[in-house]
């Protein structure tokens, strides 16, 4: 979406399983939460900027990343993980497997 077709001022609730989130889109630049019950809950107003998730595949040694840039244009990557330190304390087997792997290599 452009930035000259941005939706200002468009509401919108959002139930995730643990909570639920009311948004509001106050401009190109800042966007206001509330989350009314719960752990979470809270009133806030953010500004955007660039947005970045990652989704960590350990299995294939893959991150792929999906970004949002200010201007808008929206960007899907993936790339190969090197750990180049692995973590102090593993909480089970599977993510220590998958480290040892890349470490070394294989």
């Amino acid at each position: 979406m452009s930035v000259e077709h941005f939706p200002i001022g468009q509401e919108m609730d959002v139930a995730y399983p643990n909570f639920k989130v009311s948004q509001t889109l106050l401009s190109v630049t800042q966007l206001r939460f509330e989350i009314r019950e719960g752990l979470f809950a809270r009133t806030e107003t953010v500004d955007y900027g660039a947005t970045v998730t990652n989704v960590q595949d350990y299995d294939r040694g893959l991150v792929h990343s999906f970004a949002t840039l200010p201007d808008g244009k929206f960007l899907r990557m993936t790339g190969p993980i090197v750990v180049t330190r692995p973590a102090d304390r593993v909480p089970d087997d599977r993510p220590e497997r998958a480290t040892r792997r890349w470490c070394s290599g294989r």
